[in-house]
């Protein structure tokens, strides 16, 4: 099983379930950027706890539930793990809080195809993209941000971006990365 089969699976358990999500991380990145490896997938789910075992129990014995919902310092929120056991590959289940910029992603979220996906999946607006991963500041999270530059420049809002990268103080990075890219 490849993890776009475990990303179908885990897409079509929340429609299913009725939860609302939006896929972040490393494959909102990859939508509108380039490829890259990652060992899991992020989704921001507008659920409590308990929705997040009801997606466990339904994607079935191959999937484990870590029931300690674990404190995020980077991002600021609460998640659960959920392990698919025969590839390791770990499905990370942030809760939406109220960070004024999570909401607003949130928000703008819009459903679309993505890889070899069978079915659409809701993403981050390519925006909402750059700033978190701004936000982050992790070297793989700048590297997402650089692709996704060099492959979007010419469709994002920068004013929308800068409103953000303003307010969280990360608008001289975003300038030395777009200088990067230019050049």
């Amino acid at each position: 099983m490849t993890s776009l089969d475990i990303l179908d699976r885990v897409i079509s358990t929340l429609d299913d379930l009725g939860i609302d999500h939006v896929l972040v991380g490393a494959f909102s990145a990859i939508a509108y950027g380039l490829a890259r490896a990652t060992k899991d997938a992020d989704f921001v789910v507008s659920c409590p706890p308990s929705g997040v075992a009801k997606v466990a129990e339904a994607l079935g014995p191959d999937y484990a539930l870590d029931r300690q919902v674990e404190f995020e310092t980077l991002t600021n929120s609460k998640r659960n793990v959920v392990t698919h056991g025969p590839t390791g590959f770990a499905i990370e289940f942030f809760y939406l809080g109220d960070d004024p910029h999570h909401q607003e992603r949130f928000r703008r979220r819009r459903r679309g195809m993505f890889g070899r996906l069978r079915q659409g999946v809701w993403l981050p607006s390519v925006e909402d993209v750059v700033i978190q991963k701004l936000r982050w500041r992790r070297d793989k999270d700048l590297a997402d941000v650089r692709t996704v530059i060099a492959v979007s420049a010419d469709v994002l809002d920068w004013d929308y971006v800068h409103r953000w990268t303003n307010l969280h103080g990360s608008t001289e990075l975003l300038e030395r990365i777009r200088r990067e890219v230019e050049e």
